[in-house]
């Protein structure tokens, strides 16, 4: 390489590095407020037995579908950040975030390798670094997230095996079986894999396959896989059973001609969805014609520019391939096109260098800022307006927000005046206390010295049941706290049912909001147990409500 060509490189990597540094600022932004419910207290309370007294895991989180569970790779991954962090949960986002923030790196790379122009990778690493999307994806506490980098991986191995390159099989199986651990359904991906080394093995001889980075790629693939197979066999094909359902039971409407349109919609909508969070988000008409237009590029691509006709079909598959899950979903996750953001941005930087190509240097130039900075200040607006209240693109809660989870042990705190006093609480999922037994462990026992008695149902088997409260007898006149999460996925007649319950056993003293947190503080009159079947009891009794929450 010449002097001009280290000084042109030089530019490059400084270039890179301003635009990860805006990435990282800007996934700062409301950095305090973090999504932190139910999963996110289990994922913790596991992880940090990891280093303590349960190190195997051969099942992850639980999916969507009964019986069937992701990898545990994710509890791994954030199991030393936790403990570094003395249970701190942010200390493993930021391990996520800096994750997340490779995919800048990688997608620099990968339009780079396309395309062979350095314009369309800045430009698609610009786009990366900013889009609400990624942001939400890297500030997230869940698994799914780094499954951005193990998909642009995968399918950066299809294009190296549909050109002939060994190398492609290796990385199609290693990423398959890593984008797996962080989310089971890409399990779709391992088809493809199969489809792709076909026509590998159609133009080339097996034994090309056995390199040794191949073999390596394919022990760590095996890795990944084992804990699943493990876990087959120790519960009966538990998963595979659960699958078959699931497949079975979504097969009779697939030939549906109505169910189809309606889930050929829903599958557009979200692409439309994917450009509001990640190019234009000013209304969703805007958002619609970017999608058409970019269609439009695509097709006149195909057409036109034989040239980057393979390329473009290419992407076009990546980016459409998640439709094929949409015949059988059920529960419309916003994360089931999780990985269709990477051909997004490249075609979206291939259509906006395209189209200035025509133009001279000068304004050329001018041009693409013009369009980045349009992209810049709708992403940004994004982030700035949501941040705050936590990862919203994916919580079944709304408001979920560690922020005012905190505050809200401090204030319950502070009116307890350092006194033994009792918790119960609404969660969702009901009658499970993970999450707050987990930030009254964490946070609250740890800053002010003692853990709060509890007065709710039983815990025995649930995540967070090993967690020890305060075995100070639940006597009359101590402080009693009812805690009410936000309202989302919990029937209202149990809210109702919950309030008439402890005005029972309590007389009440003052309530308090936080976000979308409610508490209310009572003075226990009698030291009774909580007894779920007379909860029940009082669930038709809505003309019993008490006076309303402030």
């Amino acid at each position: 390489m010449g002097i001009a060509g280290i000084l042109k490189s030089h530019k490059v990597v400084a270039l890179l590095a301003i635009i990860i540094l805006l990435g990282l600022v800007i996934r700062f932004i409301h950095f305090e407020n973090v999504t932190f419910g139910y999963d996110q207290a289990r994922d913790a309370i596991i992880a940090n037995h990891i280093f303590i007294d349960d190190p195997i895991k051969i099942q992850g989180p639980s999916s969507d579908i009964q019986g069937l569970f992701h990898g545990s790779l994710y509890w791994y991954l954030i199991a030393p950040f936790y403990f570094f962090a003395q249970g701190d949960p942010q200390g493993p986002r930021i391990f996520l975030i800096l994750l997340n923030l490779a995919n800048v790196f990688f997608i620099y790379f990968f339009s780079k390798k396309l395309f062979g122009k350095q314009s369309v990778a800045i430009v698609s690493a610009f786009i990366f670094a900013l889009s609400f999307e990624a942001v939400q994806y890297g500030r997230w506490l869940s698994n799914p997230g780094p499954a951005l980098l193990s998909i642009a991986v995968f399918y950066y191995g299809v294009w190296l095996t549909l050109k002939k390159r060994p190398l492609g099989v290796g990385l199609m199986l290693f990423g398959a079986s890593l984008s797996m651990q962080f989310e089971i359904f890409l399990m779709y991906l391992s088809l493809f894999f199969v489809f792709v080394t076909a026509y590998y093995l159609s133009k080339s001889k097996i034994r090309s396959l056995f390199t040794k980075t191949n073999i390596a790629l394919a022990g760590l693939a095996l890795l990944f896989d084992a804990p699943f197979l493990a876990s087959e066999l120790k519960f009966r094909f538990q998963a595979s059973q659960a699958l078959f359902g699931f497949f079975s039971k979504g097969s009779g409407e697939s030939t549906n001609p109505v169910f189809i349109f309606s889930k050929l919609n829903r599958f557009v909508e979200s692409l439309v969805t994917n450009v509001s969070y990640n190019i234009l988000d000013f209304s969703h008409l805007t958002s619609t014609l970017v999608l058409a237009a970019l269609a439009a590029f695509v097709i006149w691509m195909i057409l036109i520019q034989k040239k980057e006709r393979g390329k473009i079909l290419f992407l076009s598959f990546w980016l459409l391939s998640p439709g094929i899950f949409y015949v059988f979903e059920k529960n419309n996750s916003y994360f089931l096109n999780i990985g269709n953001i990477y051909p997004l941005i490249m075609l979206s930087a291939l259509a906006i260098t395209s189209f200035t190509e025509r133009f001279s240097k000068r304004i050329q130039i001018s041009l693409i800022l013009l369009f980045l900075g349009v992209i810049a200040i709708s992403n940004l607006s994004l982030v700035i307006q949501n941040n705050k209240f936590g990862e919203s693109l994916f919580s079944v809660q709304s408001n979920i927000n560690l922020a005012d989870e905190k505050k809200m042990v401090d204030w319950i705190y502070t009116e307890s005046e350092g006194k033994p006093f009792a918790v119960n609480t609404v969660t969702n999922p009901l009658f499970v206390n993970t999450n707050w037994a987990y930030i009254f462990d964490w946070y609250g026992r740890k800053k002010y010295g003692y853990m709060p008695a509890w007065a709710g149902y039983p815990q025995d088997g649930v995540f967070g049941a090993d967690i020890k409260f305060s075995d100070q007898e639940t006597k009359p006149g101590i402080s009693h706290f009812l805690i009410i999460e936000p309202t989302t996925g919990i029937p209202h007649e149990y809210i109702l049912a919950y309030r008439v319950y402890e005005h029972s056993r309590g007389e009440y003293v003052k309530s308090a909001r936080f976000g979308e947190f409610n508490v209310e503080k009572r003075v226990l009159k009698e030291n009774t147990p909580f007894l779920r079947d007379e909860l029940v009891q009082h669930l038709p009794n809505q003309d019993t409500l008490l006076k309303p929450l402030k």
